[in-house]
């Protein structure tokens, strides 16, 4: 068996894996894009090979964060996998820790974070030295809700963010949450997953021909509800929160969708806060942190983070 790092030139046999173990269907020009050609330059993908053929893989992407003193360099870890003919052999761990290896030592990473599902949680916790981070709340709205909205604002599917919107000031961002600049907002919402799927649709929200936002959302079925999730939301001016979110509530009411959840953070709270019918959920996603040392680790866990959902919808 051979561990070694990945390059672009093993995209194609990357997505061949992922399709065969995972019954994903990731092509390899999007993991080109997602790995090598994020805006921050840091990403980590350890292979393992079984002569010629590819049977495991550990891959990092990596984002700047905006901590309250510095900004920092943060690798967040998304596929571990290996074959079914190499399992229970160790090379799960071996590859996840000859990752670790390279964004401690060649990325340079100042911590991990991740959103792990129920079958990793435990191996990241047990075998990793994962510690549970405070997991941001998710709060679900009822669209019906927002039926009789009033025209307080309008909103039009747009093809892709007004370039001229994105350069004239700076988006209102919360602390320890990814920083997110123009290059980083195009990159994240243009790449395709395959040639048939791309599920994000861009949301602009305007008045008076003036441009208060955007909400990136995409619409998904949970437990046979359909719900329209929202991604990201951009804007200049705070104030613009609220008529952002109930135009975008609205948008989903008229597509079928049921309700629109989001991740509680800095730049929502104060909006959410005045909603009165919404459901709001503690600890629904597994969050988990690691530092460079235990007394590092413990900080982080007790650490809130600012996240929005297209930070956690990873390949």
């Amino acid at each position: 068996m051979e561990i070694k790092k990945a390059t672009t030139d093993d995209a194609e046999r990357l997505s061949a894996l992922i399709k065969a173990e995972n019954n994903q269907i990731i092509s390899a020009q999007f993991l080109k894009d997602w790995y090598w050609h994020n805006p921050f330059e840091s990403s980590s993908v350890i292979m393992c090979l079984k002569g010629d053929d590819l049977v495991g893989m550990a891959s990092t992407n990596n984002f700047k964060i905006q901590m309250s003193e510095r900004e920092v360099l943060v690798a967040f870890p998304q596929k571990v996998l290996t074959s079914k003919g190499i399992r229970g052999q160790g090379y799960f761990s071996k590859l996840y820790f000859e990752n670790e290896k390279d964004n401690l030592e060649t990325q340079k990473v100042d911590f991990f974070l991740t959103f792990t599902n129920a079958m990793s949680t435990p191996i990241f916790l047990k075998k990793f030295d994962y510690y549970t981070g405070i997991c941001p709340d998710t709060v679900v709205l009822p669209t019906l809700s927002f039926f009789l909205i009033g025209k307080r604002a309008n909103m039009k599917v747009a093809s892709g963010f007004d370039q001229d919107y994105l350069e004239s000031g700076a988006y209102h961002q919360s602390p320890n949450g990814v920083k997110k600049s123009r290059d980083f907002l195009n990159w994240r919402y243009s790449i395709k997953p395959n040639a048939s799927s791309y599920p994000y649709i861009i949301i602009e929200v305007n008045r008076s021909n003036e441009i208060m936002g955007y909400a990136v959302v995409k619409k998904m079925i949970k437990k046979g509800i359909p719900m329209l999730i929202l991604a990201d939301l951009v804007t200049h001016r705070k104030e613009h929160v609220a008529d952002i979110i109930r135009q975008t509530a609205y948008y989903g009411l008229t597509r079928g969708c049921l309700a629109l959840t989001l991740m509680s953070n800095d730049l929502v709270r104060p909006a959410l806060d005045k909603i009165k019918v919404k459901l709001v959920k503690s600890n629904a996603l597994n969050f988990l942190v690691k530092g460079t040392s235990k007394e590092s680790s413990e900080s982080l866990a007790m650490t809130h983070f600012n996240f929005t959902f297209g930070d956690l919808d990873f390949v």
